[in-house]
This record gives C-alpha cells, structure tokens and sequence, in this order.
C-alpha cells in the first residue's frame, strides 16, 4: 500500500464528505415531496466496490445504519451483472429495506472500466400504497397492507430506464407525481456522486485513491474501538448471565472489547421477550435492516469527531435475536 500523506488524507476526506453533501443538495433542489424537499427525511452517501461506506451526507444517520445490509444485498444479487448505467433500488424490508416508504437506491460508478463504488440515496417517499395514506399504520397487521414491496431490481439497466417497473410504481401509490418526482432526484443526486467520485479517483489514481479509502476506514475503526470503554454505565455481555441481565434492563447494550477486538450491540426486546415479528398484532418490530439503522445513530453521537465512514460500523457485530425480526 502507499504511503499515507496526513495532508493528502485530510483532502481526499474532505473531498469524500463535500461529494455527498453535494447530493444532499441536489436532492433538496430537485426533490416534489415537502417530506423530502422540506423535512428532509432522506440521505446519502458513496460506498467502495465492496459496500463499505466511505462518507454520508449530514442527514439521517438512521437511514445510513441500515446500508451495509442492503449493499450486502446488491452485491449479492447483481455482484456479477453490474455495469455504467444501472441504477437499483429496494424497498423490501427482509431484502435490505427498513420499511417500505423507504426507498433505497444505489448507483454503481465505474472508472475505466472497473467498479469504483457507488453512490447511495434513500429517500421517504411520501406514499407507497397499502391500506392507508402514507403506507405507515400502526395497526397494520401485517406487512401487505403497507403497500408495494420492491425488491432489489434495476431501475435503469446500462442507462435505459425500467418504464415496466415505473408504471407498477405510478399506478400503486396515491401521488405518483410526488413520488415520482422524488424518484428522479434520487437518481440525479446519484449522479452528482457519480461524477465526483470518479474525478477524485482520476485524480490520485485508482491504486492510490483505493489506499487512501482504506486508511480512512481504518481510521475510523481506531476511533470506533476507543469508544465503548468510554461509555458511563454500559453492561458487559460476555457471559450468559450479562445477556439475561441486559435483556432485563435496556434492549441495547455495548460490549467491552474482549480478546478479539470485536463489539456487540443487542438489538431484542426487554423484561426477557424478544419484540414481537413485524406487524404481528399491530406492533411494529424489528426488521433485519432496522436493528442495524438503530445503533447507529447512537454510534455516531459517540463519534463527533471520527469521519462520516462506515468504518465503525464493521468492526462489530449485532445481535437480533429469534422472533424479533
């Protein structure tokens, strides 16, 4: 690897951090809803060729949690069929998504031919049809009744767009003008990354950018493993009996840093029970991407200085445990 110049580090973490907030703000001028374009419930962010979050924009931290598990899912799915010009998104909560309003869209950037990273955008969408206006009942009973589920499927396939997946979109939600609307500036603010990403690995090289990104992920690891042991009235769980003990107090706890250097969140429910499936007897649970997206605002409160990277987020794991998810 090459050697780190901390000015050098500095600049292309600058760079990173001024990409995203860029598509931030394509999104607020582009963006028809007043949820997004006013409330600015959406986010953003560039990842590597693996999925790992190299900077978010300073939006939702919540809805950054939750996208390591959907990247895993793109990568899964479309790892081998990737290509300039697609655009994918996903909505489905078991396949990546925390609900369905929340639509996730990533955009694969090439440079020479070659995977660079992508660019990410979620946005709340106004409405995705189901049973109510606003497709979010809290007496819904069961996911169905939220409305569209879209798994992950190519919106645009090498710049061609999916008018077959747009029309199911427009005739299933109640304002297809909004929703539609915000679609589209999903994909411009992916765009806005897209261009910025790859003139910054122009502009070190690819081998050289590449070096920089790991240096800044790990950076931020470092900082992230400092962290629990400074944590004021955190509960061990390295036995059995501090895991009864947490499940009987909060539903979130922090590990100290055993031998392996790894951390551990809990996400369950309290008093012994695990919370209940999603939209089982109108209570909403956790879905797979929701446990992650609800640590990780905490994280990120306990980092103010770290870098907006996913590079305290790999390093540790978390528990759902069965029949909460």
């Amino acid at each position: 690897m090459a050697d780190i110049d901390p000015i050098t580090f500095a600049v292309v973490k600058s760079a990173l951090d001024a990409i995203v907030d860029e598509m931030a703000y394509t999104v607020i001028r582009t963006a028809r809803s007043e949820i997004v374009k006013d409330v600015m419930d959406f986010s953003a962010a560039v990842c590597d060729p693996k999925g790992r979050m190299l900077a978010q924009a300073r939006t939702i931290a919540l809805h950054l949690g939750a996208v390591p598990e959907a990247m895993g899912k793109v990568l899964e799915l479309f790892g081998d069929d990737l290509h300039a010009g697609d655009v994918l998104i996903v909505n489905d909560p078991y396949e990546g998504g925390m609900h369905l309003p929340d639509v996730f869209m990533f955009m694969p950037l090439f440079l020479d031919g070659a995977l660079q990273g992508f660019a990410v955008v979620i946005a709340h969408q106004t409405d995705m049809g189901g049973r109510v206006a606003g497709s979010n009942a809290s007496d819904s009973t069961e996911i169905y009744q939220e409305g569209l589920r879209i798994p992950v499927v190519k919106l645009y396939d090498q710049g061609v767009p999916s008018h077959t997946l747009f029309r199911i979109i427009e005739r299933n939600v109640r304002v297809p003008s909004l929703v539609l609307g915000d679609i589209r500036s999903q994909v411009a603010a992916c765009g806005i990354g897209e261009r910025g990403l790859v003139e910054l690995a122009k502009r070190y090289g690819i081998d050289r950018f590449e070096a920089y990104c790991q240096a800044l992920m790990d950076y931020t690891e470092r900082f992230a493993r400092a962290v629990p042991a400074d944590i004021a009235g955190y509960v061990p769980l390295d036995t059995p009996a501090d895991t009864a003990a947490a499940l009987d107090a909060r539903s979130l706890r922090v590990t100290s840093i055993p031998p392996n250097g790894r951390s551990h969140r809990w996400a369950g429910g309290a008093g012994g029970r695990p919370s209940r499936p999603c939209f089982a007897a109108g209570r909403r649970g956790l879905t797979p991407g929701s446990s992650p997206a609800g640590t990780a605002p905490g994280e990120r409160h306990r980092m103010p200085g770290a870098s907006r990277c996913g590079g305290g987020q790999g390093w540790g794991s978390r528990a759902r445990p069965r029949g909460s998810v």
